[in-house]
């Protein structure tokens, strides 16, 4: 899994799915 920061919420994206990202804030 990787963890990207993008306007201090962080982003969590699936494995092997890059184009899925879940957001771990308030959307």
């Amino acid at each position: 899994s990787k963890f990207w920061f993008k306007k201090d919420i962080p982003l969590s994206l699936s494995c092997g799915d890059e184009h899925t990202a879940i957001t771990t804030g308030n959307n």
